[in-house]
């Protein structure tokens, strides 16, 4: 057993062992800048290829920003990352102590964070004489957006907001007492016009075996709370039968005897459609509800057996 776990141990320590890196290395040049000039870093961990490494992004190297970055070197023994970073102030300027974190070959299990000190950067305004030396620190950058840049569209506005007023003008003058045309817009049908209609094409297409049992109820049911909804204005069609029954604008506008009417009917497709129940008096409920319709809609009576329209109505 003692055996055993000295083996173990072995191992694991080997390979712990080799995943740590030979020499870590930052090479940063120059140390002495302008504002803004770019210096090169480039980092170097002696680790295998196959080693995945974290490298430092931005927040490692503040006050520092990266101007840019991309892999410089993967041999078989080390890596190495290449920076292109600045510094935007002035003075001796530490920078940051930075974590390289190593992964296991798995490259999901970290083995280990080294951390490298970057030491310090000089920034200066200008090298040597000031007096002599004086140069730009960056060249000159072209202000964008310049009158002159705004002036065509400060035209083309201009001429929108006078044929806007001119337009407006020749309405409220010239047009004024016109009363305007509604004509070409279609009313909607009447919700009880609409549901008789349905109610027809619905016996149509039971009669001619297109709907299933389940089908017949289910559209029986939405052709009701369609009505509803639309006769007296609020959102029927997606409730449930005793949500429908708990809307005070049901109970104020159909009298006791149509709301029992209407709750036989919407129970009995409620079991047909959700309780599995195959039986029932389509003919009946059918004619329960052309009732329904004519007793709470307008004093009209639509000729059921008629056939003019069915092929105008869609759900």
């Amino acid at each position: 057993m003692n055996r055993t776990i000295i083996i173990l141990f072995l191992l694991s320590s080997i390979v712990s062992a080799s995943i740590q890196p030979t020499h870590i290395d930052a090479k940063i040049e120059p140390r002495q800048i302008n504002i803004g000039d770019p210096i090169e870093m480039i980092l170097t961990v002696g680790v295998p290829s196959s080693t995945k490494i974290n490298w430092p992004t931005e927040e490692h190297l503040t006050p520092a920003s990266i101007l840019d970055s991309e892999p410089f070197l993967a041999g078989e023994s080390e890596q190495s990352y290449r920076y292109s970073i600045s510094v935007y102030e002035l003075g001796e300027v530490e920078l940051p102590e930075i974590p390289l974190i190593l992964f296991e070959s798995d490259q999901d299990t970290v083995a280990d964070t080294v951390w490298i000190d970057l030491g310090t950067v000089e920034v200066v305004s200008l090298l040597g004489d000031s007096t002599i030396d004086i140069h730009d620190i960056r060249p000159p950058i072209k202000l964008a957006w310049l009158f002159s840049d705004f002036l065509p569209y400060i035209l083309i506005a201009i001429g929108i907001g006078v044929a806007l007023f001119l337009l407006y003008r020749w309405q409220t003058k010239w047009k004024k007492g016109a009363e305007p045309d509604y004509s070409w817009q279609e009313e909607p049908p009447d919700p009880d016009d609409l549901a008789l209609k349905r109610l027809r094409v619905l016996h149509q297409e039971w009669e001619s075996g297109n709907l299933s049992n389940e089908e017949y109820h289910s559209e029986l049911s939405d052709i009701l709370k369609v009505y509803l909804g639309g006769k007296y204005a609020f959102q029927a069609a997606a409730l449930t039968t005793n949500e429908l029954f708990m809307h005070r604008e049901l109970w104020e506008a159909v009298d006791s005897e149509n709301a029992e009417k209407l709750n036989q009917i919407l129970d009995t497709t409620d079991k047909i459609r959700f309780a599995g129940i195959e039986k029932s008096d389509n003919e009946q409920l059918l004619e329960s509800s052309r009732n329904f319709v004519r007793d709470t809609g307008k004093a009209i009576t639509l000729d059921d057996n008629s056939k003019e329209g069915a092929n105008d109505v869609s759900r």
